[in-house]
């Protein structure tokens, strides 16, 4: 066996110039699921707890059919419902130190803006999820 070997920092490993890679990988994150289903309302959430009502329109109380002859046209009507949504403070953040921001070799801000971009599209996609899984209404694809 060697005396010098570079499995050891100790045996000579520490004889090299590490490298530092100069780019930045980050982790694959999947795409939004549920979001893509809402809605976005512009006007609304400038303010915590503010409430936005919305109008929801039903089917006809007596679904239509095949008419005879001479018969008139049946009358019908329809129900309207309100629901509601209030507005919800949400955040993280991730602060870092003079010292870590003069040593890394990288700006430190583009990793860590990324980061929590993504931690917040992944926490509002599962809140979506949550309020769509709350529905009574279920689609379920039939075919592959």
């Amino acid at each position: 066996m060697p005396g010098q070997s570079w499995q050891l920092d100790s045996s000579g490993a520490y004889f090299s110039n590490n490298l530092l890679s100069k780019s930045l990988r980050t982790i694959a994150q999947p795409m939004t699921r549920f979001r893509q289903f809402c809605d976005m309302q512009n006007e609304f959430g400038s303010h915590e707890g503010q409430k936005l009502l919305f109008n929801k329109v039903g089917n006809v109380e007596v679904e239509g059919g095949k008419l005879a002859e001479g018969v008139p046209i049946p009358r019908n009507g329809l129900k309207i419902a309100q629901g509601e949504c209030i507005a919800s403070m949400y955040g993280s953040s991730i602060p870092w130190t003079e010292e870590f921001e003069t040593y890394s070799e990288f700006t430190v801000a583009d990793p860590i803006q990324n980061a929590l971009m993504n931690d917040a599209a992944k926490y509002l996609d599962r809140a979506a999820y949550g309020a769509f899984s709350a529905t009574k209404v279920r689609y379920v694809p039939i075919d592959g």
